[in-house]
């Protein structure tokens, strides 16, 4: 049942738009698949439509939406505060992501931020070779935000 005072009529409309006709649309095979791409090309269209009243002059132009914390975020790279996976060892990076070789290619990049000019190759090397010896595994995060300067002139 419901709580008093509500219903599930708006939620059973939604059931009907979003899932039946989705499936209907599909060829039953791969579902979750079409219907996930059926949802987003709706979802495209419903966007393009309003943008298109809107050159049309049909609604007022649309609002910005907001960030939750109403302050905008600096420019840069941006992670979550805990990684999606703590010490993932190395061996299960290159198996299960496909990072050959990404040990060596951590320390070559450690060494380039701490020596950029280095013109001694073998020093280089030997650095690379002692930066990450005793180590095994890395945090690893699967998002990160890119937060970019904003290029739109109104």
């Amino acid at each position: 049942g419901t709580t008093d005072n509500y219903n599930t009529k708006a939620t059973e409309r939604l059931h009907i738009d979003y899932t039946k006709d989705a499936y209907r649309a599909t060829n039953k095979k791969e579902i979750l698949q079409q219907m996930t791409r059926w949802l987003e090309r709706h979802k495209s269209m419903a966007a393009f439509d309003l943008v298109l009243q809107w050159r049309h002059g049909e609604i007022p132009k649309p609002r910005l939406m907001k960030s939750v914390l109403n302050t905008p975020l600096s420019p840069g790279v941006y992670l979550t505060k805990n990684p999606s996976m703590h010490a993932m060892l190395f061996h299960i990076l290159e198996n299960w992501f496909g990072a050959a070789h990404f040990k060596d290619a951590l320390g070559e990049f450690i060494v380039n931020q701490l020596q950029p000019t280095s013109q001694h190759q073998q020093a280089a090397c030997n650095l690379n070779a002692n930066v990450l010896r005793d180590l095994e595994a890395v945090d690893v995060w699967y998002r990160i935000k890119f937060v970019v300067p904003n290029l739109q002139v109104d």
